[in-house]
């Protein structure tokens, strides 16, 4: 049996592995039904059919880019009970289909709140990031 933070890390690589291949369906399979999803620069997106709304936006921002990195470093990960909160630095790589020269990077930080749910797996109920 894994241990919760097996599972976590489980988590982990199944949210950058996603991302980086633009896996929208499985990317929303990690939140719980009343997450809440904080980008700058936006209102909060409350509730599971709101984040699946709002991916259907980013699907289409990035139908035309390939991600090349895509990688989340948690510095801390603590685990309260069914609950867990992680801290950590993201570094994102991609470019235009159009101009494959222009490479872009983005760096920021990123904060979630996890839920353990009721098989055992964790998922994500709240999470903040910076640009």
């Amino acid at each position: 049996m894994k241990t919760d933070m097996e599972l976590i890390e489980e988590l982990h690589r199944i949210d950058m592995e996603a991302s980086k291949q633009g896996d929208f369906d499985t990317l929303l399979s990690l939140w719980t039904e009343d997450g809440v999803m904080i980008a700058p620069k936006s209102d909060p997106v409350i509730g599971k059919e709101a984040i699946a709304s709002g991916m259907e936006t980013y699907r289409e921002q990035l139908k035309n880019l390939t991600i090349t990195r895509y990688v989340i470093d948690f510095k801390e990960v603590k685990i309260l009970g069914d609950y867990a909160f992680e801290w950590g630095m993201y570094h994102h790589v991609y470019y235009n289909n159009d101009e494959p020269d222009k490479i872009i990077e983005e760096r920021g930080k990123v904060m979630r709140i996890l839920r353990r749910q009721a098989n055992g797996k964790w998922k994500v109920a709240r999470a903040i990031w910076t640009e």
